[in-house]
């Protein structure tokens, strides 16, 4: 096999994304009992990969691009758990060009209208109570989170990413490298009216 940029820059990321799912597995989320959560579950409807959000009426996949649902061959949606794919982590290009190919071929659910969340979209489903990650494990049962991308676009080119960890947001204005035409990488959520 032959490495150039591209491949190792591949092995790089996929390396990074297995020690990210092993050292964030064996954490566990941290929940404050005494506050009022923010996503409770009774505000989504869950349909398999799918849970609507009866708050905001918007669809959204429950586990990130790239990744699947193992449902633990029960029927108890608790139980329900994201697996990190080959693809677990973009750059928003790449993304854009997923999500584009996936819709055109009704991949998701049989939908052709999925896209990539906004911060506010992101926000809407941080569940302010938790941390590591602050999602609601029950509706979104991706535990291995880290940067997630957002569509939305910095002044200097690159996509605002989130932390599930602690439910901030950030532009990339440093640590990309000049001549990065792609930018930085993570998770991806998918959205739907």
């Amino acid at each position: 096999m032959i490495f150039d940029n591209t491949n190792l820059r591949a092995a790089a990321v996929t390396t990074m994304l297995m020690l990210l799912v092993t050292s964030t597995a064996a954490a566990s989320q941290r929940c404050e009992l005494d506050v009022r959560l923010t996503t409770p579950t009774s505000r989504f409807t869950i349909n398999a990969g799918v849970v609507l959000d009866t708050q905001s009426q918007r669809k959204w996949m429950r586990c990130p691009l790239g990744w699947s649902l193992d449902s633990r061959e029960t029927d108890n949606t608790l139980d329900d758990v994201c697996v990190a794919g080959d693809s677990a982590i973009y750059d928003i290009t790449t993304a854009v060009n997923e999500v584009s190919a996936l819709n055109d071929a009704q991949g998701l659910t049989g939908d052709d209208a999925w896209r990539i969340a906004n911060l506010e979209e992101l926000q809407s489903i941080t569940e302010r109570a938790c941390t590591q990650p602050a999602v609601n494990l029950s509706v979104f049962p991706a535990r291995a989170l880290s940067v997630t991308l957002a569509a939305n676009i910095s002044g200097r080119g690159y996509p605002f990413s989130y932390d599930f960890n602690d439910g901030t947001s950030n532009a990339f204005f440093s640590g990309v490298a000049d001549g990065d035409l792609n930018g930085p990488t993570g998770t991806i959520w998918l959205v739907r009216r």
